[in-house]
């Protein structure tokens, strides 16, 4: 356990139940949400410009690809990855896109911006994410104000979803 970087066996039992935990409760929390995403959907349906689809699926692709080349795959086998993966792109696609129109209407709608507070708190959750300081990223952001006007969005978006979540009525099935 000490060559790892932790106090004693059990340090090292103590907080990796308390990650395990954690993982759990985060991935019960992002089902939750995803369901909640759905039926948003579902309630809501309106023709969602194809524009807009295709390229939320050119950046799946991209993403996807990307993520590939760091696992050592080459252009050949990335592009085999892709062609294979393109229907759940679509589908991705355009379920991700429906969610960004009906949050952004109901944030409008609702007036949710985010303060400095919020932009802060997650600034700091992204720096930690990627291992460094609250400082860099925000010097990455004001090198490229179009990332910096993306995470906004996504902490506005962010907050819309909380706030209809701290509004609903859950019912619970048995």
């Amino acid at each position: 356990a000490k060559e790892f970087g932790y106090d004693s066996l059990a340090d090292f039992e103590t907080k990796s139940k308390e990650m395990i935990s954690k993982n759990k409760s985060e991935e019960v929390e992002n089902q939750f949400r995803n369901h909640m995403i759905e039926k948003l959907i579902e309630k809501n349906q309106f023709e969602v410009p194809q524009s807009l689809v295709y390229t939320q699926i050119r950046a799946l692709a991209d993403d996807y690809s990307q993520e590939l080349k760091r696992y050592g795959f080459n252009d050949q086998m990335v592009q085999s990855a892709i062609v294979s993966q393109l229907e759940d792109f679509k589908k991705r696609a355009n379920t991700q896109v429906r969610a960004g129109i009906l949050l952004d209407s109901i944030a409008k709608k609702e007036k949710v911006e985010p303060k400095a507070a919020d932009i802060e708190t997650e600034m700091k959750k992204m720096a930690d994410s990627f291992g460094m300081e609250v400082k860099q990223l925000a010097e990455r952001f004001e090198q490229n104000p179009r990332d910096r006007s993306n995470f906004e969005y996504r902490v506005r978006e962010e907050l819309t979803i909380q706030m209809i979540l701290s509004t609903a009525k859950i019912k619970e099935k048995k």
